[in-house]
């Protein structure tokens, strides 16, 4: 027999975790494209968030993949698989991420993830 199981837990509740930073608003869906500017602190959740408009508030991102091409005055909180801060983007703020970070652009205050990789590329 070679049958065999798989548990998996429940996905962590980040929007209360984000709630209690100030996070009010929550967007959902498949793939988000963001090309207005944000002006309050907002939950993005999706599998693909790509965010291009700027942002004068703190950003926070639930995704597998994410990119940041625009300017964030705030701090963004990243929590999914890797976000890619575009060559053109800059993050005032800086970036409080669970995971990977890839480093094209401008980020002001020093990375304060759990378990962040940085990395610069030249791609």
């Amino acid at each position: 027999d070679h049958r065999s199981a798989v548990v998996v837990g429940p996905e962590p509740d980040y929007a209360k975790t984000f709630r209690a930073l100030g996070f009010e608003r929550v967007v959902r869906g498949a793939s988000l494209e963001i090309r207005e500017e944000v002006r309050e602190p907002t939950i993005y959740q999706a599998a693909g968030v790509r965010i291009y408009g700027n942002c004068t508030t703190n950003l926070a991102i639930v995704a597998k993949i994410a990119e940041i091409h625009g300017r964030v005055q705030g701090k963004v909180y990243f929590r999914g698989g890797k976000i890619t801060i575009m060559p053109q983007a800059e993050l005032a703020g800086g970036i409080d991420s669970s995971g990977q970070v890839v480093r094209r652009g401008l980020i002001r205050s020093p990375d304060s993830g759990r378990r962040s990789t940085m990395e610069r590329t030249t791609e």
